[in-house]
């Protein structure tokens, strides 16, 4: 005799197979339930909670990421969505060594260690590259300087002007 949980669970794997959008329903169940047990865990001053949460979307962006190029091809094969939505399960399900913490030590983290200065400097040279593109944008008097009272700053009041089309102190 099959209980109701067995045969939800046989019915819930043919619908991933066969069964109309399999794909929302496959990324529904990676993002509804760890997103919830995410906000749970932010407010427990626990911090093994927080850390093996924010462990599993690292891992989930990762593999966003790369499904976003593969997912034309590996979408067409029948079991696609439910070997996903076994991935995800895999990666949250509550055990020591769950699928996150696995692909992030062996995967992610090591590569991560030895890139991340490089990673560090380039993304210090765009933003200074940034600011040196945007600072005659951040310069201009329209933008330096209020052209209305401030109720937050009424030091500022009345001391400017907009007059055809220029801000002029007074």
């Amino acid at each position: 005799m099959i209980h109701s949980y067995q045969a939800s669970v046989i019915f819930l794997a043919i619908y991933m197979v066969f069964g109309f959008a399999a794909q929302l329903f496959c990324n529904i169940f990676g993002f509804l339930y760890p997103a919830y047990a995410s906000l749970k865990a932010l407010e427990t001053p626990n911090k093994e909670d927080d850390t093996k949460w924010l462990t599993y979307w690292v891992v989930f962006a990762f593999f966003s990421l790369i499904e976003y190029f593969s997912d034309l091809i590996l979408s067409w094969f029948p079991f696609y969505w439910l070997a996903k939505c076994l991935f995800h399960l895999w990666c949250f399900i509550p055990i020591e060594n769950n699928g996150s913490r696995v692909i992030y030590n062996h995967i992610i983290r090591p590569r991560f260690l030895k890139h991340s200065g490089d990673v560090d400097n380039l993304l210090g040279e765009l933003a200074d590259s940034g600011m040196v593109m945007t600072s005659p944008l951040l310069s201009s008097p329209l933008l330096s300087f209020p052209l209305l009272p401030s109720p937050y700053m009424p030091e500022w009041g009345n001391k400017h002007l907009l007059h055809s089309g220029e801000c002029h102190r007074i």
